[in-house]
């Protein structure tokens, strides 16, 4: 019979700033870490982006809880897990370069403005056992402690886990799980990061007003749209133009791509990919650009199950061929759901943004100046939050219409 095991992965917005000047570059392992979340985001917002409407989700938090679980694989479930995920690094380097893209990347949010907290832990059923070699492992590369509570008081169970997310996340995600989630659970793993990043050049308040946001090419909704004028990173071609908006630190920045026609979005998407946003990102140049961009709400709620196993991950949702033997030394678990949330906050003066996910488990010379570039948001784009240096996606998502 098999047990069941629901590993929570929570993540929460990351729109961190920037690395500091002169800060060491990544090394090839955390690069590589880097990479594979930056893949897994292009093929998350495929697959998520079959459904209408707005799109906000992390990579980053999937990738990291996904990863705690994947160090448990062996097998073929190893193997769809790594190709899924991206992981081309074999275990034993794989778990320090995502322990060093995070210190990084805590780094990057450390100066003055910004509030980044990284948390994990691991929430096993009472009288279980993992074992020892896997709580090593995420111990040392997550920090997840370990914490026994009763599956077998569902509500309770769920009660605990939420204020433990709920402090983590600043208010953001103040509830991940239900008692319906955790019932009969083994096992919950939990990550959560909160941030809160404050833009470089932020807008002045007095300049938001009304503005049109056309939702499709004749029909739109005053929304309340933010204004200002700045040297940032820029980019254009016919398709699209690309803004990069930096926050504090310039290592972390909000890179916006908005199609040039208001009936542009899905041509966009149906072409994005690595090499296509790499070659975008990369030509861009500082220019001075007015800036229109509509203040943000964004709440979303996923279940990826399907998505992941659309991507390739079959095994590890299977019941009988799944195998996670790496966690308690028997091939008891398989995972029965991935469930997925975030919040995104965009406003005047910088960016706050949660994401949680539970994966659930069971049994320029001088001359003439131009003008500026005119970047008006006033119609659906893509956009992303990334970690500049390593070129991690921490956020990937799209609006269709402002909340």
């Amino acid at each position: 019979m098999k047990r069941s095991l629901i590993a929570v992965l929570l993540l929460v917005a990351l729109a961190m700033p920037a690395a500091v000047a002169g800060a060491q570059a990544p090394d090839p392992d955390v690069l590589a870490v880097a990479e594979a979340d930056a893949a897994l985001a292009l093929k998350l917002h495929r697959q998520l982006g079959r459904r209408p409407g707005n799109l906000l989700f992390s990579p980053y938090s999937i990738a990291s809880a996904l990863a705690m679980a994947y160090a448990g694989a062996h097998g073929t479930t190893a193997e769809q897990m790594a190709r899924v995920l991206g992981f081309t690094l074999d275990q034993a380097r794989l778990h320090p370069a995502v322990a060093g893209l995070s210190r990084q990347m805590a780094a990057a949010a450390s100066g003055p403005g910004q509030q980044l907290s990284i948390a994990n832990a691991l929430w096993l059923q009472k009288g279980s056992r993992l074992e020892p070699g896997f709580i090593a492992l995420v111990n040392q590369n997550y920090g997840a402690s370990l914490a026994r509570v009763d599956f077998t008081r569902p509500a309770a169970a769920a009660a605990a886990i939420n204020k433990w997310v709920d402090k983590h996340t600043d208010g953001m995600i103040p509830e991940l799980v239900n008692s319906g989630d955790v019932e009969g659970a083994q096992l919950v793993l939990t990550n959560a990061i909160y941030f809160q990043g404050k833009w470089v050049k932020p807008f002045d308040k007095k300049n938001t007003r009304p503005q049109t946001f056309w939702l499709e090419p004749k029909k739109g909704k005053p929304v309340p749209t933010m204004h200002c004028t700045g040297r940032f990173d820029y980019g254009q071609d016919a398709v699209c133009q690309v803004l990069a908006l930096p926050y504090r630190g310039r290592a972390l920045e909000m890179v916006i791509i908005l199609p040039r026609r208001r009936d542009g979005l899905a041509a966009l998407e149906a072409g994005l990919n690595s090499a296509w946003l790499k070659a975008k990102l990369a030509a861009m140049t500082r220019q001075k650009v007015m800036v229109s961009l509509p203040r943000l709400k964004l709440k979303t709620a996923y279940r990826l199950s399907h998505a992941l196993q659309a991507l390739g991950m079959v095994d590890a949702f299977s019941s009988r061929r799944a195998d996670f033997s790496g966690i308690t030394g028997g091939r008891d678990f398989y995972i029965g759901q991935v469930v997925h949330k975030a919040r995104l906050e965009l406003e005047e003066t910088g960016t706050r943004a949660a994401a949680a996910t539970a994966v659930v488990m069971r049994s320029v010379a001088m001359a003439k100046p131009e003008p500026p570039k005119i970047f008006n948001a006033d119609h659906p784009f893509v956009f992303l939050i990334r970690h500049r240096p390593s070129g991690a996606i921490l956020f990937m998502g799209r609006v269709v219409e402002p909340g």
